[in-house]
């Protein structure tokens, strides 16, 4: 099972690509002060530049199941994996995949030695997909995305559904909570309906101080 985990997708923000975005990351290490409870999700063509530089775990914002060779155009799991990433993010609200697209990228990313979190946006297709054996399973209904309100604050039964179908589907799934995640109210609270932590992005990337946010953050986690 997926143990306590802040995992920060920077997605494809200007301030938070290139050069920008490793300030940016280094500044969310010295959040993180060897808490060890952060990782983050970065564009592929960020993944080697953050992983040579940062001692925080780089997970890919998405890889393909195409396999290495004649796969031209696509983020494959391999090459993510030789490029420092430790996991993935399959499956986010941006970033939709088929039912057969996922099982072929989730086999490929496990292939790599990839750990994987899958998004989805209910309790039953959290259940389904948790059926693939992820690292984790990320619920975010699509609708509170970059919210102003968290989802286990405005829909904290979503979340225990979640939870609770996860685990009758597959024990040895952990959740994570995302979707309008902002402070460590809403991180408490999603801690107490049974996740292992929570999914953000806009909540720490666009803060006006994204250190003190991710701090904030991560003082609800508890121990």
């Amino acid at each position: 099972m997926g143990g306590p985990l802040v995992l920060v997708n920077l997605k494809t923000y200007g301030d938070a690509t290139g050069a920008a975005g490793l300030e940016l990351c280094r500044s969310l290490q010295r959040a993180d002060d060897g808490r060890s409870l952060t990782a983050l999700a970065v564009p592929a063509l960020d993944v080697a530049r953050y992983a040579a530089a940062l001692r925080l775990p780089i997970y890919a914002q998405h890889v393909d199941g195409a396999m290495a060779g004649k796969s031209t155009g696509h983020t494959v799991a391999t090459a993510m994996a030789a490029a420092g990433a430790v996991g993935t993010l399959l499956n986010h609200a941006e970033r939709p995949l088929a039912a057969a697209d996922l099982l072929a990228a989730h086999h490929a990313a496990k292939g790599a030695g990839l750990r994987t979190v899958i998004c989805a946006a209910d309790g039953p297709k959290a259940a389904k997909v948790a059926r693939l054996h992820p690292d984790y399973v990320a619920i975010e209904p699509p609708e509170l995305i970059g919210g102003e309100v968290s989802v286990s604050t405005a829909a904290p039964e979503v979340v225990r559904s979640a939870v609770a179908l996860v685990a009758a589907s597959s024990p040895s799934v952990a959740v994570l909570c995302g979707a309008g995640i902002k402070d460590r109210a809403d991180v408490t609270a999603a801690r107490k309906l049974g996740t292992a932590g929570v999914l953000v992005a806009s909540g720490v990337v666009c803060a006006k101080d994204p250190a003190a946010a991710l701090s904030d953050l991560l003082a609800g986690m508890g121990r």
